[in-house]
């Protein structure tokens, strides 16, 4: 293979790398148009590190093609929300399951650290931290269950719903909830308790998923309320 067609492709890869993070920190909205050329001004580059990071980012359900308007931000809807975390529901506690019966004290001192780290941040202030915490507490407890496939899976439903709870989610009403939710993960984990630590990853999915519902409610009535 050329060398340049092995830059080219690296750099399509930082530049979607930038793009799916200016996406999940919803600085393209659902339905923005993302116009090659003025992506290739903005970021300084050609045209075809732009569309090979588009394509890039159409697989992971981030980026639409749609025949009239081009390239655009994927759209956000209550129903694809619900099906996010219904795949999660589905996916999740089959990992969790396995993922127990690997927990030894390392695993056990991460997730405390993650935890930790977690708590002394202040949410929704347009620091990443608060996101990179909670993610890392997560996956800790996940990484143990998974395999290449559910992996791959499981990371492209968390990116998605990553999308939402960024737009939407009333994160200062519920944080204090979550993290109490969070302490229960992390003794029902300690406990080795599968059946258990199943039940409340379910609650706080479903805590998270009807936060982020009344946040698109709310901000759908708003704007609604401004036209």
């Amino acid at each position: 293979m050329p060398d340049g067609v092995i830059e080219r492709k690296s750099l399509a890869e930082v530049v979607a790398a930038r793009l799916r993070a200016e996406i999940l920190g919803a600085e393209f909205k659902p339905g923005e148009r993302l116009v090659i050329g003025t992506l290739a001004e903005r970021y300084g580059i050609s045209h075809i590190p732009i569309r090979e990071a588009l394509r890039s980012l159409e697989s992971e359900a981030l980026v639409e093609y749609r025949r009239g308007a081009g390239n655009v931000v994927a759209e956000a809807s209550l129903e694809d929300l619900h099906d996010l975390y219904d795949m999660r529901r589905l996916l999740e506690p089959y990992v969790l399951r396995i993922a127990v019966g690997h927990y030894d004290d390392q695993v056990l001192r991460d997730a405390e650290a993650d935890l930790e780290a977690l708590t002394t941040v202040e949410p929704a202030t347009g620091d990443d931290a608060w996101w990179r915490h909670h993610e890392d507490f997560h996956w800790t407890l996940l990484r143990p269950g998974l395999s290449p496939w559910s992996e791959r899976m499981l990371r492209l439903l968390w990116m998605s719903v990553e999308r939402y709870q960024r737009l939407y989610a009333l994160v200062f009403g519920d944080v204090y909830r979550a993290n109490a939710e969070h302490h229960q993960i992390l003794e029902a984990a300690r406990a080795g308790d599968a059946d258990v630590l199943v039940a409340v990853w379910l609650e706080h999915l479903a805590e998270k998923e009807q936060s982020v519902a009344d946040g698109f409610h709310h901000r759908t009535a708003r704007s609604a309320a401004q036209t």
